[in-house]
């Protein structure tokens, strides 16, 4: 037992004090709710051989308490650490996206032709306000993030080594982007979009240079070969989507006979044909 004593305390508490019993005996003033209290604690008397035991209400809450907020914070972290685990990658309307920028720049482009409006239900009739200057900016990375199927971490730290290689930085953007292993398998024309080649990539249909590689954002190489498992050679899910008469790119190389592909050199910005003004990029990180 322990005793907190004050100047004048109550002659109920004194009382209870010299008969020595094994009570919590709270300093003046004591409020009568600290008192209650103090009377409940005290049915939580636990007996053992050598002493008592008394369990304080209030620390024990604390405690209480205290792991519960470790285990939600534990849980929050888990959390944190699946959404890190998730692919990086553009999972909403993608007709829309083709609609805010006017051209097919996720691939599909049919309706496009039926109704070329920006979206939303006043989309053909609202005036549009003038961009400005970071706008266009903007608006251009934002193309080029749609069209290669990168996120905005992904695509700076893309930007950052680009920056950092010798050369013109737009230029050097573009080259990084088009050596994607994801982007490579689509000009090939092994997958018809480069979300179907992300799958092809992440599934382990792709090998490089004899070796599987999972990952849609591999950099590539001069020189490397790119082809098709042996399994996934022979499976018609796979080889159905194969594109017969695809559009020839200076910097590969495909064997059809044989299924596989070589990433000769990086491509120099004229023959890219995707409009992208990689310049007002450079502008915008440049601020």
């Amino acid at each position: 037992p322990f005793v907190i004593a004050g100047k004048n305390p109550p002659a109920r508490l004194s009382s209870l004090a010299e008969k020595k019993t094994n009570t919590c005996i709270v300093a003046n003033p004591v409020e009568k709710e600290m008192q209650d209290m103090i009377e409940k604690t005290q049915s939580l008397k636990i007996n053992t051989e050598n002493s008592n035991f008394y369990i304080r209400i209030f620390p024990f809450i604390n405690a209480v308490a205290d792991r519960i907020l470790r285990f939600l914070n534990e849980l929050q972290h888990e959390e944190k650490n699946l959404k890190k685990r998730k692919m990086a990658r553009y999972t909403g309307p993608k007709t829309k996206i083709s609609r805010i920028f006017g051209e097919p720049i996720l691939g599909n482009g049919k309706w496009l032709g039926k109704n070329s409006n920006p979206p939303g239900m006043h989309g053909a009739q609202r005036k549009r306000k003038t961009l400005g200057e970071y706008a266009t900016q903007l608006k251009e990375k934002q193309k080029a993030k749609y069209t290669y199927g990168l996120l905005e971490k992904q695509f700076r730290n893309t930007f950052t080594e680009a920056a950092r290689r010798k050369g013109v930085t737009g230029e050097n953007l573009i080259k990084l982007l088009e050596a994607r292993l994801d982007n490579t398998i689509f000009r090939l024309g092994i997958a018809p979009s480069r979300p179907a080649a992300r799958q092809l990539v992440s599934h382990k249909h792709v090998t490089v240079n004899d070796e599987v590689v999972n990952v849609p954002s591999f950099q590539l190489k001069p020189g490397d070969m790119i082809s098709l498992k042996e399994k996934s050679a022979a499976n018609t899910a796979v080889t159905s989507n194969i594109r017969g008469k695809n559009q020839k790119f200076s910097w590969l190389d495909w064997n059809e006979k044989e299924m596989k592909g070589t990433f000769i050199a990086y491509p120099e910005r004229e023959s890219v044909p995707e409009n992208i003004k990689e310049q007002l990029i450079v502008e915008l990180y440049s601020k």
